[in-house]
């Protein structure tokens, strides 16, 4: 029993959720392998996989072979559970990092942060609370107003700027013509 436990706990560790990606029997096995669990068997592998999807947010792909295993739930699970530091570092990254983020990779933490958030609120957290009150980041420049963009403009940009793409957009210069260029973006600058 404690054997099959210990097994689970590493196999949903291993687990990625569908936008990184998925796993495959083999690849669990040889997951296994690399924490010293070497005589486990395939069918083995394959009940624990069919078992622990009937308790949690796991989807198989069987139009595949090898079948393809993800994580498919919003909700974390976390061994050990996330504590009172970890929880306000997470607080303070979901302030302070949401625009330096591209959007897709700040939504994948949203469950951690809705899980500090929870933590945060509890009563013995009144500490942690306290010092979030306590702290900004104050810029030592004349604030200006943001270019408000529209929302799908603002993820084209970012997710062009992570995956190293080109971007075509529709410039328009003061009193001119507007004209349609191919960009390269190569960096973020946020003041």
């Amino acid at each position: 029993m404690a054997d099959t436990c210990v097994r689970r706990i590493r196999i949903l560790q291993m687990l990625k959720n569908k936008a990184d990606g998925y796993i495959t029997i083999p690849e669990i096995m040889s997951g296994l392998s690399h924490y010293g669990i070497d005589d486990v068997k395939k069918r083995t592998v394959e009940r624990d996989m069919q078992d622990l999807s009937l308790d949690f947010s796991i989807v198989c792909d069987s139009s595949t072979r090898p079948y393809r295993w993800w994580w498919d739930g919003n909700e974390n699970i976390e061994i050990p559970a996330m504590g009172r530091n970890t929880a306000l570092t997470f607080k303070l990254a979901q302030e302070y990092l949401e625009p330096l983020m591209p959007a897709t990779s700040f939504n994948f933490l949203k469950p951690k942060f809705r899980q500090a958030n929870r933590i945060l609120t509890t009563k013995d957290k009144a500490k942690e609370k306290e010092w979030i009150k306590k702290i900004r980041v104050i810029s030592h420049e004349v604030k200006s107003f943001p270019v408000v963009e529209p929302n799908d403009v603002h993820i084209s940009v970012y997710d062009a700027l992570y995956d190293n793409k080109m971007l075509t957009i529709k410039y328009s210069p003061p009193n001119k013509k507007a004209s349609t260029r191919l960009i390269h973006p190569l960096a973020l600058i946020y003041q």
